[in-house]
Formats: structure tokens, sequence, C-alpha cells
């Protein structure tokens, strides 16, 4: 798997690890520029990861309340693939 990726121009360090404060599978600290990934096998590794990089593009595009709203990332993570189908028509 990646161990980078970059948003908007800015370089992501990507983290799998065993522990996240909370009971997240995953977040994105903003400061240091770092996705955190729970080693979970109950859950999607690719679906939190999107979620995550959700949050980067929000927060990298200047939007950092929608980059806070996990209702909004979490939705556009998810149908993300629709949407995109839908704008290549």
């Amino acid at each position: 798997m990646k161990d980078t990726i970059n948003i908007l121009g800015t370089e992501y360090k990507i983290i799998y690890t065993n522990y996240i404060e909370g009971d997240n599978a995953g977040k994105t600290d903003f400061v240091n520029k770092t996705i955190y990934l729970l080693n979970d096998k109950e859950q999607s590794m690719d679906v939190i990861l999107k979620h995550e990089i959700m949050h980067a593009f929000f927060f990298e595009s200047g939007l950092l309340v929608y980059a806070k709203d996990e209702v909004l990332v979490d939705f556009l993570a998810l149908q993300f693939h629709k949407i995109k189908s839908l704008f290549k028509e």
C-alpha cells in the first residue's frame, strides 16, 4: 500500500497503526499532514482511506468547516464513484 498521497499539491503521509484515540478507524492530522488508519480487519481500509482523503481535500481547499463535517465527508467518500460515473455521462 502507498505510504504517501498528494492532495492538491500537499504530500500526506499514510500511517497504519494499531491504535487511534477514540473509536475512529481513521484520523487526518492537518497540521502534520498525516493520515492514520487503524489496522482493523473488520473494516475496509479502502473505505476508511477514501473518507480520510475527503477530509484532507476539504482542508487543503480552505474549507475547514466542511473538513470537520463527518456527515458530508462520509457521504462524498461513499458516493463519489457514482457521482464520477454520472459526470462521465
